[in-house]
């Protein structure tokens, strides 16, 4: 009876080691997740801004309206 109940805890104490491994998990993923769709933002609003020049144009819009002066 008494190897019953050291089998029962010990069963207990796994499945609760394994919840709290898989919400350790699950925290730091998201964290991952939150970081990366922030830096591709952050690389986007970065990327558009060097594209913009000469009154709202393109760059590419700016450098064929100079080719053509």
């Amino acid at each position: 009876m008494l190897v019953a109940g050291v089998g029962d805890r010990s069963a207990r104490s796994a499945q609760r080691s394994t919840e709290q491994f898989r919400k350790g998990m699950k925290a730091f993923l998201y964290s991952c997740l939150v970081a990366a769709v922030s830096a591709v933002d952050e690389h986007s609003k970065s990327t558009l801004d060097g594209l913009i020049k000469d009154n709202g144009k393109t760059l590419f819009e700016a450098t064929a309206n100079r080719a053509l002066r």
